[in-house]
């Protein structure tokens, strides 16, 4: 048979699976980053020491304490989202904002607003700040599990497409011309077979992507594949190869159908 084979035709499942393992590294680190700032939160003491009303002057000096204290609490607050949630390896890369507009995004405007203004951490903000925490790492979590999903198919996708591939290559070794018509018509079903397997692959993974979004605490529209594959050169790469081994098929199958018309 004519060489037809592709040496190269899951180089778009390959690249999705290395974009996809950086994802997952990343989610990982934030997963950390912020399990580790909302154990800093939640050692905070928010609640002010009572004074020793021993003298009013003593009791003016305490009132001062608590103050700088309370003021020094919120400062603590920031420095601690800013030494883990933004000293991430990949911060400055993938968001590269403000503190400020990333805890408005990552929680609320509000809290971000209270993070600006407030002079006092008080007990409801530090609830709101170790809620808004446990949801962060909860969302990446749910993320995480449907990035391990996405990463066993493409490995599973991957797998086939080589498989057929390598019986493929196999199949070119001999040409044509050295084949019975018995042999043409018994290698012509096995590229049919083939064909029908690339066309299960992709009309399942059409089916899962019609309802594939990102999952997580806030419901979104976006497309699963676009968010993760949008630095790719096409958004579907699975698909993509499944459609360019499909097309080496249909060419082999035109060169056994030549080859029993000249018998």
């Amino acid at each position: 048979m004519e060489a037809i084979t592709d040496n190269t035709i899951t180089q778009r499942t390959e690249a999705a699976e290395a974009v996809l393992d950086d994802e997952r590294e990343c989610l990982k680190d934030e997963q950390a980053a912020f399990t580790q700032f909302r154990k800093h939160v939640a050692g905070m003491d928010v609640h002010a020491p009572t004074p020793t009303a021993t003298t009013r002057v003593k009791s003016a000096i305490m009132e001062a304490s608590e103050a700088t204290t309370s003021t020094a609490k919120i400062e603590q607050v920031r420095n601690a989202y800013r030494e883990t949630v933004m000293s991430m390896p990949h911060y400055d890369e993938d968001y590269g904002q403000s503190l400020t507009d990333d805890i408005a995004e990552e929680f609320s405007p509000e809290l971000a607003n209270a993070l600006a203004t407030a002079d006092t951490l008080t007990p409801p903000l530090q609830e709101t700040l170790l809620t808004g925490c446990q949801q962060a790492t909860d969302g990446r979590t749910t993320l995480l599990s449907a990035l391990d999903h996405e990463a066993d198919y493409l490995q599973h996708a991957r797998d086939t497409l080589n498989k057929l591939n390598t019986t493929l290559t196999e199949m070119n070794q001999q040409p044509l011309g050295a084949w019975s018509s018995t042999e043409l018509r018994a290698t012509d079903e096995r590229l049919a077979d083939f064909e029908a397997q690339c066309d299960d692959l992709a009309a399942n993974r059409q089916a899962e992507l019609r309802s594939q979004r990102i999952p997580g605490p806030s419901s979104t529209d976006e497309d699963l594949n676009e968010y993760l594959y949008e630095s790719l050169p096409v958004t579907y790469p699975v698909l993509a190869d499944l459609a360019g081994f499909r097309s080496l098929l249909v060419t082999a199958r035109q060169h056994l159908e030549r080859a029993l018309i000249t018998q």
